[in-house]
């Protein structure tokens, strides 16, 4: 891939010289050379901050002679004239740098960075367009195409899915199975559960400063995991009951020896001492009461060390648990609908419809996922929902005294970085206590971060500050656009507990397809330019026949 852009750069460079003209080609060999002059610079450049002693002396004068070599060239393109011999070589040298090209099957290269790019989401204008007219999430869709089209050893991907819409994420969730990719180690950190279910074949697991590696994707990892703490569990428990009987029968043993000074029956209790481990000190072993050999047979202290015994018995200290509590407002008396929307249509002036004209009611008790490509006016819908945005037709009606909160993608990123979560709350209410302020952001697990200024805070750490300042005040209805971007897995599952069980109407926007299964029970597609209810594996089947038809 280096090699091409080398070349490409050095195809620019040269094209002057197709003008026929001695100008031309002289002003093609010079910016040729100006190009080859600032590649030797970067390559003397990168040679000497890493050189030292002798070596770094030598490397030194050849970063100077270069630095010389790279002025003169640029002097000498920006004084122009002409050249001795400049048509023949310049001829010479596009020949040659279009003959490397061949080689390389630029239009095998050009092919599959297309499909790359394609399968992420990028339209014919934005293929041949600047990216610098592009978004950054745009612009993240193209490095994560650059990192495929390389076909490294090694990809690392970090929340890959953060900047993908239904479409990409299916696309790249099935390239990453492709045989394209038999050969690559992909490393994948991903709060989406169903991608890496779908992704992976290992787990990488960091706990307590330690590695744990397991075979199998996410779901394999979580069964497998339970059962054996629920092992090591059974194991302790058993082998404490077994220790708590044999330090009885010991007790009684030592007291009925010294009753009837029968020194057979008190070496009997020394001798079951040190297999408890009690004489240690006096070079016994450790405790083996209650322990197993292979097979359930009787347990032998070579059998095992006393790290190894009691490891097998050892439960993880548990991770302390994400929790969050998103308290509903009280229900208003009456199982009318919050919201209802009637021959709504959603978009802006002058422009076609995102979607047409759609019924919608919203309940409490309402759990609703739209579902749709980026652009197809999901974002936008909330919007006119929450009435920030006008609908070009119909009527959204509101029901008096209703609270609607609305939590859109790029909230967290919008809260000010200086201050606290705290200072955060107070400044949107004012007329709240403190006391009030720090239990709920507490009901969102924001402790100690609280305090801390938001630009310290973790991605994860500014949606739950978001989240808490939406919520107050607590709402009837609920909407939530894209809200696990940036969450880790932990706080994931703690949203979609908290979801479960909020007790208001809930209106998720969202590509996280565990999360929707888990919480909601009305799928609604924007498909085509209407809003029509779904199912999620149709929804998925469709989305994946879409992208296909389009390679």
């Amino acid at each position: 891939m280096a090699e091409y852009v080398a070349l490409a750069a050095e195809e620019r460079a040269l094209l002057p010289c197709q003008d026929g003209s001695a100008e031309g080609a002289s002003r093609a060999v010079r910016s040729h050379r100006l190009l080859r002059a600032r590649e030797r610079l970067r390559q003397a450049a990168a040679f000497e901050s890493k050189s030292s002693g002798q070596r770094g002396r030598e490397a030194r004068k050849a970063l100077l002679e270069a630095e010389a070599g790279e002025r003169e060239a640029a002097a000498a393109c920006e004084e122009g004239g002409l050249e001795a011999g400049a048509e023949l070589e310049a001829q010479g040298l596009l020949a040659d740098v279009r003959e490397r090209l061949r080689v390389l099957d630029v239009g095998a290269l050009r092919a599959r960075a297309e499909v790359l790019l394609r399968g992420l989401g990028l339209t014919e204008e934005a293929l041949g367009g600047p990216t610098v007219r592009l978004s950054g999430g745009w612009r993240m869709r193209i490095a994560l195409a650059k990192a495929l089209f390389t076909h490294p050893d090694v990809l690392l991907l970090d929340e890959p899915t953060n900047h993908l819409d239904w479409a990409a994420t299916l696309w790249l969730e099935k390239y990453l199975q492709t045989s394209d990719m038999e050969d690559v180690a992909v490393v994948v950190v991903s709060h989406d559960r169903t991608f890496l279910d779908n992704v992976c074949t290992m787990i990488l697991r960091t706990h307590e400063k330690k590695l744990h590696l397991h075979m199998g994707n996410y779901s394999t990892f979580e069964e497998a995991h339970r059962i054996d703490q629920e092992g090591r569990a059974e194991l302790a428990a058993k082998v404490a009951e077994k220790r708590a009987i044999a330090d009885k029968k010991i007790k009684e043993m030592e007291q009925r020896g010294r009753a009837t000074n029968n020194d057979n029956l008190l070496k009997q209790v020394a001798s079951r001492r040190t297999k408890m481990g009690v004489n240690r000190h006096d070079g016994g072993s450790f405790n083996r009461v209650g322990l197993e050999g292979a097979n359930g047979q009787k347990f032998k202290a070579s059998y095992a060390t006393e790290l190894t015994a009691e490891a097998a018995m050892t439960t993880e200290t548990k991770e302390a648990d994400v929790k969050l509590r998103v308290k509903s407002a009280v229900p208003l008396g009456s199982d009318v609908a919050m919201l209802q929307c009637r021959e709504v249509a959603v978009g802006f002036d002058g422009k076609q419809p995102l979607v047409a004209k759609f019924d919608l009611d919203i309940r409490m008790g309402s759990r609703i996922a739209l579902l749709g490509v980026n652009g197809s006016g999901k974002t936008t819908l909330l919007r006119v929902l929450t009435k920030d945005l006008e609908p070009l037709g119909g009527e959204v009606y509101q029901q008096p005294r209703v609270v609607v909160a609305h939590f859109n993608q790029h909230q967290a990123d919008g809260l000010p970085l200086e201050l606290s979560g705290i200072e955060v709350m107070r400044e949107r209410f004012p007329d709240a206590t403190e006391g009030d302020i720090r239990g709920h952001l507490g009901s969102f697990g924001m402790g100690r971060q609280a305090v801390q200024p938001i630009h310290t805070l973790s991605g994860g750490e500014k949606v739950r500050v978001a989240l808490a300042a939406i919520t107050f005040r607590p709402p009837h209805i609920l909407l939530l656009d894209e809200p696990t971007n940036h969450l880790d897995l932990q706080t994931v599952e703690a949203l979609g507990k908290a979801l479960q069980d909020f007790e208001g109407g809930l209106v998720i926007a969202s590509h996280d397809r565990r999360l929707l299964k888990e919480v909601c029970i009305d799928f609604y597609g924007i498909q085509g330019r209407k809003l029509q209810k779904t199912a999620l594996a149709d929804f998925v089947k469709a989305v994946r026949s879409g992208a296909a038809a389009t390679k």
